[in-house]
C-alpha cells in the first residue's frame, strides 16, 4: 500500500462491478481512489450473466436510456480491455421466445414505432435453439445486444490495483471508521470522501439502514449442454447464456426475501 501520509480523495468500499465502474470514472476525472472489499465475500459481480438487453420487459420496451447508455457503454468497456489486456465485452444477438399470438403482435407492432427498428428482428436465425430447447410459438430476436464478463473484469482490476498498492483485502468494520474533521480516516487509510458500493449488504451499514433497501437474491446454474454450441443467447423465462468457456449461464431465480447469500435446496429442486 502507499505511504499513509498520502491523502486519497475517495475511499469505495466495495469492489464489484459498480464501485469498479465508479471508480474508473473517478479516476479519469482526475481523483485519486483507493478500494476495500473483502475477496472472500460473494457477490453478485462474480455469477452475474452479464446481459446488455436493449429491449425488455414482458411490453418489449427499449432499456431507459438505450440509445445514450450502450454506445457508451460498449466505449468504456473496450478502454477497460485495452488498459487490462483481457476480453469482456461479447457481442450476441439475443433471442426472445414468443408465447402466444398477443406477444407475437406485440412484438410486430414495436417494430413499427420510430426508435425500435434498429434493435428489433421479427425473423431472427435461431441457430441450435429449437433441438436444444422446448419450442415456442414464435420467435423474436433482439439485435445490439452483448455479454459482458462481469467476474473476469472485476478480477482483473482488482489484480491491477493490487500490483498500484491500492487495494485492500478485509471485511470494512464500520466501528473503525473515524469520521472527525474534514479527512475520514479508516485504519491507515486517509481520505476526503468515502464512497459505499455494498450491494445488498447496505442494509447492514448504520448511515444508510433507513433507506429502502431491497436486496435481490438470484441463483444460477453453469450448466454444460451436449450438441452444437449456442452461438445467441436465448430467452424463454430463463436465460442461456452461452460463455467463453464454453460452458452456459441458466438462471436466474429472483427472491427479495432472504437471510444470506447461499444456494439453496429448493432452487435447486425446482431447476
Amino acid at each position: 500500500m502507499s505511504s499513509t501520509t498520502e491523502i486519497y480523495d475517495y475511499l469505495i468500499v466495495g469492489q464489484g462491478l459498480a464501485g469498479t465502474l465508479l471508480g474508473v470514472r473517478l479516476e479519469k476525472a482526475g481523483k485519486t481512489v483507493i478500494y476495500l472489499d473483502d475477496s472472500r465475500q460473494t457477490s453478485a459481480s462474480e455469477v452475474a450473466a452479464g446481459i446488455i438487453n436493449p429491449i425488455t420487459g414482458r411490453k418489449f420496451v427499449k432499456s431507459w436510456r438505450i440509445d445514450d447508455l450502450l454506445p457508451e457503454a460498449k466505449q468504456l468497456y473496450n478502454e477497460l480491455e485495452a488498459e487490462l489486456d483481457n476480453q469482456f465485452w461479447f457481442g450476441l444477438p439475443l433471442v426472445r421466445a414468443l408465447h402466444n399470438r398477443g406477444d407475437t403482435n406485440e412484438w410486430l407492432a414495436k417494430g413499427g414505432i420510430a426508435g425500435y427498428q434498429p434493435f428489433l428482428e421479427d425473423e431472427p436465425e435461431l441457430g441450435e435453439i429449437e433441438s436444444l430447447t422446448n419450442g415456442a410459438f414464435s420467435y423474436g430476436g433482439v439485435k445490439q445486444s452483448a455479454r459482458v464478463d462481469i467476474g473476469t473484469l472485476v478480477q482483473a482490476r482488482r489484480n491491477f490495483l493490487r500490483e498500484e498498492g491500492r487495494y485492500l483485502d478485509m471485511p470494512f468494520s464500520y466501528r473503525k471508521l473515524e469520521l472527525d474533521g474534514p479527512i475520514i480516516k479508516y485504519r491507515e487509510v486517509a481520505c476526503r470522501q468515502i464512497i459505499f458500493c455494498e450491494g445488498w449488504r447496505g442494509r447492514f451499514n448504520p448511515w444508510f439502514n433507513q433507506l429502502p433497501h431491497r436486496g435481490m437474491k438470484g441463483e444460477v446454474f453453469l450448466a454444460e449442454i451436449e450438441g452444437p454450441p449456442l452461438q445467441r443467447m436465448h430467452k424463454n423465462r430463463l436465460f442461456i447464456v452461452p460463455r467463453s468457456g464454453g460452458d452456459y449461464w441458466i438462471g436466474a431465480t429472483s427472491n427479495n426475501d432472504f437471510g444470506d447469500d447461499g444456494t439453496t435446496q429448493l432452487t435447486r429442486a425446482i431447476a
